[in-house]
């Protein structure tokens, strides 16, 4: 089968969509398709996935938007007046919204077009960014694919909480018109999915949802009976993303934590008061996989009134055989049911924590089990998934 894969996140460093698009691409590879991909060649520095390198049997068509050109425009200052400045400023955000419609990438969707893309059996187009969708469709009206086209979504498009009031109507006719050119529409997360299905009701025949998969499988050879436990958290902190209520609970002399993301100043001060905790700065993927494989434990903080979005950084953690304790506020909410359906996850709340003053028998027993791979959640199986829709 001959494949044509539009986004415009594969490069980026640190980036969940790309990580979970070189996975399914990936995944798609394993199941003997051919792959061309068409995506943005981003800066020097933000490039970051190097397991991208590993697809010799793609072809990578990278586009080069000039993107920095944009960039230096919006960062220049004016020195004149606070009032001018701030007019200037608002002015340029009305404009951005309409001219960059829909997103800073939007040169991708005629840059595509200078190549033939004539000839393949399935387009699948994965946002984010949105252009990666517009790019397929000038892509289907000028070719007139007998073909089948697949969108793969994560977020509402019209639902996103960056956009601007003055935008949400606008946006959710494009979104419809969009979704309706597609013969299937896939989204990441299945609370994402009832939303769309209620939203846009008339498409729901079309709609499915279909997890990300994780990239690679990290299988750890843990010491079950050693006392220490080394824990790992990948990600940022925040005033709804809380971990001093998980840190006063556990006794230091055994849980040692290791903690990699942007901190800031304030965040770094906190945290320097707990000698079984070390802290530093984001890394790129291949090198939160070589930090999973010296954990014992895998640490998911969730967010006060988390979203319908299932966060990547789970998947991720899904293809190690570690336990996951996830801490969160509620544990009915959308994302809480589905950490509930894993097996090597211990989800406990916040309430609970401070209600049994430290970590509890039952979460300690739980860490001392072994556990294996979920392989529902594999590349390939994620792949299958895809390809079973056509």
């Amino acid at each position: 089968m001959r494949i044509l894969y539009i986004t415009t996140n594969l490069f980026q460093r640190s980036n969940s969509a790309a990580i979970r698009n070189t996975a399914l691409i990936k995944g798609l590879l394993s199941n003997d398709t051919s792959i061309t991909i068409l995506t943005v060649d981003v800066r020097a520095e933000m490039k970051g996935n190097s397991i991208v390198t590993n697809f010799d049997k793609c072809k990578i068509l990278s586009y080069d938007l000039g993107l920095e050109r944009y960039q230096r425009l919006g960062n220049k200052s004016n020195t004149k007046s606070t009032l001018i400045n701030n007019v200037i400023k608002k002015l340029k955000t009305i404009v951005k919204d309409y001219f960059f419609f829909p997103d800073n990438y939007k040169g991708f969707i005629k840059a595509v077009m200078n190549d033939d893309h004539s000839n393949y059996d399935l387009i699948i187009s994965s946002s984010d960014l949105k252009s990666s969708h517009f790019a397929a469709l000038e892509i289907v009206k000028k070719y007139g694919y007998q073909g089948k086209w697949i969108q793969i979504w994560g977020d509402p498009w019209h639902r996103d909480i960056n956009l601007k009031k003055n935008m949400v109507g606008f946006v959710k006719k494009k979104e419809y018109k969009m979704l309706k050119e597609a013969d299937h529409i896939v989204y990441v997360s299945e609370p994402t999915l009832r939303l769309c299905v209620a939203d846009f009701p008339d498409l729901a025949s079309k709609m499915s949802y279909i997890p990300r998969s994780f990239f690679k499988e990290v299988i750890v050879d843990r010491n079950l009976s050693k006392e220490s436990v080394s824990i790992l958290y990948t990600g940022i902190l925040g005033d709804n993303r809380d971990i001093y209520t998980f840190l006063n609970s556990i006794d230091e002399k055994i849980f040692n934590l290791r903690m990699y993301g942007n901190y800031s100043n304030e965040e770094l001060k906190k945290l320097c008061k707990y000698k079984n905790v070390k802290t530093f700065e984001s890394v790129d993927y291949e090198c939160v996989l070589e930090e999973i494989s010296k954990s014992d434990v895998l640490l998911y903080l969730g967010n006060k009134g988390e979203g319908s979005q299932i966060p990547g950084k789970l998947f991720d953690y899904l293809g190690s055989n570690l336990p996951i304790v996830c801490l969160v506020y509620d544990k009915e909410d959308e994302v809480s049911v589905f950490l509930k359906s894993l097996k090597n996850v211990f989800l406990v709340s916040y309430e609970e924590i401070e209600r049994n003053e430290g970590i509890s028998e039952n979460m300690i027993k739980f860490i001392k089990s072994s556990f294996q791979i979920d392989e529902t959640y594999s590349p390939k199986n994620i792949a299958n998934k895809i390809l079973k829709l056509l």
